[in-house]
């Protein structure tokens, strides 16, 4: 706005509003009695009416809330001067009415105006701020006026607007230049401006050609128009505004003093016919020195946004240079001669090529300067150039021209990146993607990658054979369509693992017993993996699927996991898959109103039959027996053989013992019927024993002790009858009860001791490590109680942990004392579930090896395989432990429990023990030679040591170590001893074929 130009309203003090109320009221007071002078002369024109447009300027410049004080200081003077005049009261209302409305009205429309802010922008905005403060407000002000002249008696309405319009008009005009100016540009700057030599002698001129022509000259306002044009194209608009304001002043005084008589012939008009062309002569001189200051202004602009734009393109962050037509570096941003390592003066006015590499030097000039030039599209143009000191720069290059107009003069911007790292990593990544894809082509494994859609973009050599296809076919395919994955045991084809993975993004296996089937109809066992590929942001952009053909290994596990669960003799279901059976019907009670029976079975006298008629014979009839047993169980119900000449059967469904009676009656008459072996006849008998759940008992554990209660109970009331649990056989279980009470004692009296058995090396016959076993001596009987008694009542009774670092303790000082006596063995250590189940175990052993300043390389802890179907994780967590302290892992007794290739995968072992039942018959079964050796080729396979238990003859020995079994263990080599014994029979070991039996 106009008054913005100015002091800040803000900063005016109370006296301050006072001082600039009193100088509207005094310039006021002049310029209306200026006006009423030149007015009141003989042959004066027309009045005109200078102070309104002063006055509304002024008060413009004021807060509208001081505008009643402002509008007081203009109506004091108005009234002041009208008074004294010829006319009456209300005439003077009249025009004191006109002037506030004049007055108000120019001071609104300056201070609402948008237009002020760019007044001298623009010829047109320069002519609307005078229409604005000068010409409309008098318009108005005018009709106020001819109304009011009208209604006290003056007839002619049209002749009252006329003399009024004109009179505001001319003095709004005359005014309102210099007004205009001085609220753009301020006092002091349109003092500064004024009082200059060229201004003063411009305005001295103007005023004197006013003066003289209009005195002398026969056509004066041609002389006046040329001498504003003139001043107007060679000094600024504050000089102009006030020449013209100042040549208007002189010409109204000049023909008011008759000095100057206007030849109008309609005295009437005289006034608006010689104005007129008074304004036009001086209006358009300021608006050709607006004009003339608006170009200035807009090239004063233009130079300010070049320069800033030369130095925004000189400092930009981004790598800019700019070439002429012929190629010449013209300007480059300071960023860009950082990175080149020059200065200015040596690239500018130089070819651009210079910093262009030879082999990059075709591309530059194809790619870009001739592209350019032909006014083809460049971007993203790779070159390679150079720095000062010989840096090899890789840039991507993008250009835009700009031209005058003249083809000869454009110039072209090139936008550059400085792309080095990103082709080092894409040169780098190449090498890498070769080298993967190489390794995937070469490992064993079969590789099937995909993209985030599911579509196949590479498979390595090993999935070719097995998918019967080739990489060029199944790119671009989706995974479902190549890859066919059906369950094994349904036959129903599996879902899609890709879509899992790119839904869950995680990794995905598939299930265990997965087969592939490729386009011939040929399956494979397989057991993969499949993980999803994701970006830096952590986006899954593909997936990749590594698999293994493990037809022939799953077969091998089939086969020995139903060896693991099945009797070899008798083909029946052993205790392993029994408890299973149990447990599982147990579930069923749980859920419903459910029972089944347990029925224990032991044939009486079988001992004397396998003594006096061989092994085989006692083979014979076991197998006899179960074939006779399977007939009297349903589909539903189980027939198991546990161990020797001990059955168990599940009868599912049974709650009612007289029903279990009948079928067990039937089984005694069945089982005593003679059989013929060996050419004779031979009849034995058997003893059962029952326990009903969920009467007897609601855990696998008890229904089996109870059910093995209640048939020893038949075994000691006369054989051949079965017998179910009561309460009396309670005294029996009292026995147990005591051997706990007696367990408890000797760990406190430091009963136990160990014994050691060797393990010796299959090659050398060198003894290589002893196993430790805990023995314990009965004080009361004074025999010695197998481990196999005493062992799972510590289990029971949560002695175990506390004997087992016993047991590490005494194998600790045995070990040390043998190291005196110059024998450096390893030693094997049994662990039970409840030591890994342990907190305190892994800091225990950790402990006791520092204690007696013994590696851990030294030891070899033995666990179960019924240990690693308790708590998996717990389990794999504490033998890696151990595995950090340098102790080996064993598997002990493999192949007689849950034997699976799982676990030897999932479990981190070093060692492998055979369980001596399938070398115990090495000499005399082939089928069990075929059984060790697929066990030796497998942990052979898996890079695990291999120890046979159980070695009990020179043939077996001989056949374990043709095998490739690494050590052996058992009665061929030595008993289990003391330590003394062991170390004196230590010392006449050469040879395991002569190690003393």
């Amino acid at each position: 706005m106009l008054v913005s130009m100015n002091q800040p309203q803000s900063t005016m003090t109370r006296m301050s509003y006072w001082i600039y109320l009193a100088g509207i009221m005094v310039s006021y007071y002049f310029l209306s009695t200026m006006a009423l002078y030149l007015s009141k002369e003989p042959g004066s024109v027309a009045m005109v009416w200078y102070p309104n447009i002063a006055a509304g300027l002024l008060l413009a410049r004021l807060p509208y809330r001081l505008w009643p004080a402002g509008l007081v200081a203009v109506l004091i003077p108005q009234l002041g001067v009208s008074l004294p005049l010829p006319q009456t009261l209300a005439v003077n209302l009249v025009f004191s009415c006109t002037a506030l409305t004049n007055v108000s009205l120019i001071a609104y429309f300056t201070k609402k105006s948008n237009d002020f802010e760019q007044v001298y922008d623009s010829p047109l905005n320069y002519a609307k701020a005078l229409v604005v403060i000068a010409i409309v407000p008098a318009a108005i002000a005018a009709t106020v006026a001819a109304t009011g002249l009208f209604l006290n008696g003056f007839q002619n309405i049209d002749k009252g607007w006329i003399v009024s319009f004109t009179s505001l008009v001319l003095g709004g005009l005359t005014i309102g230049a210099p007004g205009i100016a001085l609220s753009h540009f301020g006092f002091k700057k349109c003092a500064e401006e004024l009082l200059t030599t060229w201004s003063l002698g411009f305005i001295a001129i103007a005023a004197a050609v006013s003066i003289y022509a209009f005195l002398h000259l026969a056509y004066p306002f041609a002389y006046l128009a040329l001498t504003l044009v003139v001043a107007a194209l060679f000094t600024n608009i504050i000089t102009i505004s006030f020449a013209a304001s100042l040549c208007s002043i002189l010409i109204t005084t000049i023909t008011s003093f008759q000095l100057y008589v206007p030849n109008i012939n309609d005295p009437t008009k005289t006034g608006i016919l010689f104005y007129l062309p008074v304004m036009i002569i001086l209006i358009p001189s300021v608006v050709l020195s607006v004009s003339q200051h608006a170009r200035t202004l807009i090239m004063n602009r233009l130079e300010e946004q070049m320069i800033s734009t030369r130095d925004a393109l000189l400092n930009m962050p981004a790598l800019l240079c700019t070439i002429d037509a012929g190629g010449h570096a013209v300007l480059a941003s300071k960023r860009f001669l950082r990175i080149m390592e020059l200065d200015t003066t040596e690239l500018i006015g130089y070819p651009f090529s210079k910093i262009v590499m030879p082999e990059s030097m075709a591309t530059y000039n194809e790619e870009v300067l001739d592209a350019l030039q032909k006014g083809d599209l460049v971007e993203n143009v790779m070159i390679k150039v150079r720095s000062r000191y010989g840096r090899e720069i890789y840039l991507s290059v993008s250009a835009s021209f700009e031209s005058n107009g003249d083809p000869n003069q454009k110039v072209y911007h090139l936008h550059i990146q400085n792309i080095s790292e990103e082709v080092r990593l894409s040169e780098k990544l190449m090498e890498e993607n070769e080298l993967m894809e190489i390794t995937l082509r070469s490992i064993g494994d079969g590789v099937v990658a995909t993209d985030n859609n599911g579509n196949i973009t590479f498979i390595n050599a090993v999935a070719e054979t097995l998918l019967h296809t080739s990489t060029d076919v199944a790119t671009g395919k989706h995974f479902n369509d190549v890859i066919h994955l059906y369950d094994e045991q349904s036959g129903k084809r599996l879902d899609c693992p890709v879509d899992r993975v790119m839904q869950e993004k995680t990794v995905q296996g598939i299930p265990d017993f997965a087969v592939l089937k490729n386009i011939n109809g040929d399956t494979f066992g397989i057991q993969d993996s499949i993980s999803p590929i994701t970006n830096q942001k952590g986006e899954v952009v593909g997936t990749i699927m590594v698999f293994q053909d493990v037809t022939e290994t799953r077969k091998i596990s089939q086969k020995m996991s139903y060896l693991a669960q099945h009797d070899m003799l008798t083909d029946l279901p052993n205790r392993i898959l029994l408890m299973d059976r149990i447990n599982l019907a147990i579930a069923r009670t749980k859920r419903s109103a459910y029972s089944f029976c347990v029925v224990f079975m032991d044939l009486d006298n079988f001992k004397t039959i396998n003594d006096t008629q061989g092994h085989e014979a006692g083979d014979q009839l076991l197998q006899i027996i179960a074939s006779r047993l399977r007939k009297h169980v349903r589909g539903e119900d189980t027939i198991s053989r546990i161990g020797g000449d001990e059955f168990v059967f599940v009868f599912e469904g049974i709650s009612d013992s007289s029903a279990v009676t009948r079928i067990c009656d039937k089984v005694i008459d069945d089982v005593r019927q003679p059989m013929i072996i060996n050419h004779k006849s031979i009849s034995v008998s058997c003893s059962m024993g029952a326990a009903l759940c969920p009467t007897d008992g609601e855990d696998s554990e008890t229904l089996m002790r109870r059910a093995d209660a209640a048939m020893y109970r038949a075994k000691h009331t006369g054989r051949n009858r079965v017998c179910f649990y009561s309460h009396q056989i309670e005294k029996v279980l009292s026995r147990q009860v005591a051997l706990e009470d007696d367990l408890r004692a000797a760990f406190k009296q430091e009963e136990f001791f160990l014994y050691y058995q060797p393990i010796v090396d299959s090659d050398t016959g060198e003894v290589y490590a002893t196993e430790a076993l805990c023995r314990w001596k009965n004080p009361k009987t004074g025999e010695m109680v197998p481990p196999a008694t005493f062992i799972p009542v510590l289990e029971n009774i949560g002695l175990i942990s506390d004997v087992g670092k016993y047991i590490l303790e005494a194998a600790c000082k045995q070990m040390t004392e043998w190291e005196v006596q110059g024998k450096e063995l390893h030693m094997s250590i049994n662990i039970s579930a409840r030591q890994v189940a342990d907190n305190s175990f892994i800091d225990s052993v950790a402990t006791t090896l520092s204690n007696h300043n013994l590696s851990g390389t030294r030891f070899i802890f033995e666990i179960t395989e019924s240990l690693l179907l308790t708590n998996t994780d717990q389990c794999i967590s504490v033998l890696r432990k151990l595995r950090s302290m340098g102790i080996r892992i064993a598997i002990d007794d493999f192949g007689c429990g849950y034997s699976s290739l799982s676990y030897l995968k999932k479990f981190p072992f070093d060692v492998l023990k055979i369980d001596k039942q399938f070398v115990q018959e090495l000499d005399s079964s082939q089928q069990d030679v075929i059984f060790v050796k697929a066990i030796l080729d497998m942990a052979k396979a898996l890079s695990l040591k291999t120890v046979a238990e159980g070695v009990e003859n020179e043939k077996q020995a001989r056949i374990l170590q043709n095998l490739g079994c690494d050590t052996l263990q058992g009665f061929y080599f030595s008993a289990a001893e003391s330590g003394q014994q062991i170390r004196a029979r230590m010392g006449h070991t050469n040879n395991i074929l002569r190690f003393p039996a």
